[in-house]
């Protein structure tokens, strides 16, 4: 029997063997996301498998972490270390396994009956191998829909590490202004505290009344508080940044500036920004790729509506002694079904997505605009607090003072003068963490990402959608 059934079974190993092979690795595909970030960014990625390089990056991150923070440093653990960012690298190995589905055929299917017919020993044998031969022409297209699935999860991982560099320098300017409202309420703290004992000796000596004398504690209750609403605000900011670098344990005693950096001499340049954006956009390259992906699946729809399914194979029976072996086949009889509605389907998703590349190019030029009109705006708000509010509110502050202390100024009209130069210094604080953002997020858009978009060029319903259609399922 098994010499009869060779030559077919040959015939149908050959047919499984036209369906090549690929590699289960994701190396590669890590690797051409690694070089798209590094030539965008210039930073480094690494995916943690414990390697000896990355036990290697382990310890230079404890290194890192055990002297003050900078922004470059910052970024870099997160990249590192970050253990959603480490999972979104998996998706790489989940579409490189799709991949090699995609050039596989289905197993053959093995049937048979053994039947004992009474009065005779001998059983009577029936046994049949089939696969679905039609499979063999799909396998070139599946291919190709999972390589462009493939391209399409790396320009979203590329997209993802981005969003996370955006993401941990903003939450680092945010923690380091936080920072620096603790270190602005404790100079009022300070100062107020000197005032408040100053008061005193007036009140004691009778040259104030106990009603100035109580407006004068209040200014110093109210900085009291201020500070505490500032400690608690940075405390909540570096746990954002705990989470984002992936720290815990001894690892969270890390220190940083207590001071925004100074704004650099110049800016990001801008002239250009529009241009720049929509030509470095992974959102537009990644609805760009799905288009692709879907013409495919469009493609292999209309032509298996016109090849119907079909299954070849071998059967063998030995009946009475008799042995009797051949083909057998079974076809498909498209009646009920054409496919028309599921290559409607696939076609009115390719119009979807076209106007959803239409729109985001406009998203994407609509913001650049804003941000650099932002930048502008911002520097030139910090350079007027430093040349002009803040010395102007000092000068302001002393003179009262001056005049208080001479007996020539009230304490309502000195107390006026001391909240808004609080107030100027915290206004000055959120115009440098604002100009410190909109920098990021223009940086963010350069390198390809849609500030805000963090899910990317489409929604994940849309993607999950777009990838799991009927038609290039393998």
């Amino acid at each position: 029997m098994i010499k009869q059934l060779k030559p077919t079974v040959l015939i149908l190993i050959s047919m499984i063997g036209l369906a090549g092979c690929a590699q289960l690795s994701a190396e590669q595909a890590f690797l051409d996301v690694s070089d798209d970030v590094l030539e965008r960014t210039g930073r480094k990625i690494l995916w943690n498998s414990g390697s000896p390089e990355d036990l290697q990056a382990e310890g230079v991150m404890k290194s890192v972490l055990s002297r003050q923070l900078t922004a470059k440093n910052t970024i870099q653990i997160s990249l590192l270390n970050n253990k959603d960012l480490q999972a979104a690298y998996t998706k790489l190995g989940v579409a490189q396994a799709d991949l090699v589905q995609a050039g596989l055929l289905s197993n053959p299917i093995l049937d048979g009956a053994i039947t004992f017919p009474e009065g005779i020993s001998t059983p009577n044998l029936t046994f049949g191998l089939a696969v679905k031969f039609i499979e063999i022409l799909w396998i070139p297209l599946k291919r190709e829909i999972a390589t462009s699935e493939l391209e399409t999860v790396k320009l979203e991982i590329s997209g993802i590490v981005i969003d996370m560099v955006a993401r941990t320098h903003t939450a680092y300017i945010d923690y380091i202004a936080a920072r620096q409202q603790i270190n602005l309420f404790q100079q009022v703290v300070r100062s107020s505290r000197a005032t408040v004992e100053a008061a005193s000796a007036l009140r004691k000596a009778g040259n104030i009344t106990a009603l100035q004398f109580d407006q004068q504690k209040n200014i110093l209750t109210l900085a009291k508080l201020n500070l505490a609403k500032a400690e608690a605000n940075a405390v909540e900011m570096k746990e954002k940044l705990n989470v984002l670098m992936g720290l815990s344990g001894k690892d969270i005693n890390w220190r940083a500036p207590n001071r925004l950096p100074v704004l650099p001499r110049y800016d990001v340049k801008t002239a250009n920004i529009e241009k720049t954006a929509i030509e470095n956009s992974l959102d537009l390259a990644q609805v760009k790729q799905s288009l692709l992906t879907l013409a495919t699946k469009y493609q292999l729809k209309r032509k298996q509506s016109l090849l119907p399914d079909l299954e070849v194979g071998a059967e063998y029976e030995r009946d009475d002694g008799e042995k009797q072996f051949g083909p057998t086949f079974e076809i498909e009889i498209p009646i009920f079904d054409m496919g028309e509605a599921k290559r409607t389907k696939a076609n009115l998703e390719i119009k979807k997505l076209r106007n959803q590349y239409w729109s985001l190019g406009i998203q994407i030029r609509s913001t650049a605009r804003l941000l650099r009109a932002k930048l502008l705006s911002t520097r030139k708000t910090v350079a007027y607090y430093q040349q002009t509010i803040l010395p102007e509110n000092k000068q302001i502050v002393s003179g009262m003072q001056r005049d208080y202390n001479a007996m020539q100024a009230g304490v309502f009209q000195l107390i006026t003068a001391k909240r808004q130069q609080i107030s100027s210094g915290q206004q000055y604080i959120a115009a440098q963490q604002d100009y410190w953002r909109a920098r990021i997020a223009i940086k963010q858009l350069i390198h390809g990402r849609l500030p805000g978009n963090s899910g990317g060029a489409v929604s994940n319903s849309t993607i999950s959608s777009t990838n799991n259609a009927e038609g290039g399922g393998h």
